[in-house]
């Protein structure tokens, strides 16, 4: 396995990765997130990749708020259907926790969908612990 950031040719893979996590993007799309998402030093993007396919992705970001301090999330992470309980998210989660520890952050943080029980487990298994469940509002802006 090979813990590498991607390049905006992997796009089509991680449209469908991210597809499975229930947020279908085209690769054209992600081509274009990719692309600006790369630019940006407080952004940390990684993918698995198994014998030249890519088998799982995260992404990671820096922030600072006046309640928490400053901290890394984890603002997605997906492994292939047929890969989860291979090593794939275990591995990219170590990566993501290292590059948090270089970005001199506070804490390393992490939400995941109630329904997304397996993904529960498996956060505490490589170290996260439980402090709350919240509901998320959104409002779609109107194009400007």
């Amino acid at each position: 396995m090979i813990i590498r950031t991607p390049t905006r040719n992997d796009a089509p893979a991680v449209a469908q990765l991210s597809a499975e996590l229930g947020y279908p993007a085209d690769g054209e799309v992600m081509d274009r997130r990719l692309g600006n998402l790369l630019q940006q030093d407080d952004q940390h993007l990684r993918v698995a990749e198994i014998g030249g396919t890519i088998a799982g992705w995260i992404q990671v970001t820096v922030s600072e708020s006046l309640e928490s301090g400053r901290r890394a999330e984890i603002i997605g992470l997906v492994v292939s259907a047929h890969m989860r309980r291979s090593g794939v998210g275990r591995a990219l989660v170590n990566d993501a926790i290292k590059w948090a520890a270089a970005q001199k952050v506070e804490s390393l943080v992490v939400r995941s969908n109630v329904t997304r029980e397996a993904s529960h487990l498996f956060y505490v298994s490589v170290g996260f612990a439980a402090l709350k469940k919240q509901t998320v509002y959104r409002m779609t802006l109107p194009d400007q």
